[in-house]
């Protein structure tokens, strides 16, 4: 059986990263789920961005948690990345979950401390229980997740693996690892698995990194090249 695909960030190789065209164009292109991040504004609102700030990827300044919803919604998100984006907005989590809702699954990236429980509730008002999983870096976020709904999947994240990461993972109730590329052995997914732990590789962006990867197993893989990645697939490569 071959792994799901995960588009990181939707396609953000032909469309700009974190935005519902780049989320849009990846469920075209065939991915079984997106991955994207939340941050949350300086008026406690919920919306995908990856860095702590939006200068790298809009045309305004400053952190995240330092504007208002307003203020994000006022700035272009799709400039930096063509013209052809040009008006392209900052989405909110709500408008992600509202757009996609369950045309693929979702991995919701927590980027903040403190976001739990605003997140995993407006999951549920979505009824998206089944369709999310929530990650994070940080472990204590997803035990917290787990407390608030136990029936989520969490995914913890890490970039450097080591096998003390399986048993810190299962200790803050984690479903799945997901762990950066040619950081783990074929071994370690085998550990993983024979401890209840689905396994991600991280981010696989060509045909050789693919068949790498499948020979060790992986449950799913995360990718910035979702159709090339398909592409490989269907070609046996």
């Amino acid at each position: 059986m071959r792994p799901v695909i995960v588009g990181h960030r939707g396609s953000p190789d032909v469309c700009p990263e974190n935005t519902l065209p780049s989320f849009l164009k990846a469920v075209e292109v065939g991915v079984d789920a997106i991955e994207f991040d939340v941050r949350k504004t300086k008026d406690h609102k919920l919306v995908v961005i990856h860095d702590e700030t939006v200068d790298r990827t809009t045309n305004g300044k400053g952190l995240v948690r330092e504007l208002t919803l307003e203020q994000i919604e006022h700035l272009d998100a799709g400039l930096w990345f063509s013209s052809s984006f040009k008006g392209t907005k900052v989405p909110t989590l709500q408008e992600v979950l509202e757009k996609v809702n369950s045309k693929v699954l979702m991995r919701i990236e927590l980027k903040d401390d403190g976001i739990e429980k605003d997140v995993v509730e407006l999951i549920r008002s979505f009824n998206l229980e089944e369709n999310v999983t929530v990650a994070s870096f940080n472990l204590s976020s997803l035990k917290k997740v787990k407390e608030l709904l136990p029936s989520l999947s969490t995914v913890a994240i890490t970039a450097n693996f080591s096998k003390s990461f399986i048993s810190s993972s299962l200790a803050h109730f984690s479903n799945t690892i997901a762990a950066r590329f040619r950081t783990f052995i074929q071994e370690d997914v085998r550990s993983a698995h024979l401890r209840g732990l689905t396994f991600d590789a991280w981010s696989i962006d060509s045909c050789e990194a693919l068949s790498e990867v499948l020979n060790y197993g992986v449950d799913s893989i995360t990718t910035n090249r979702p159709k090339e990645i398909l592409t490989c697939l269907l070609n046996g490569r």
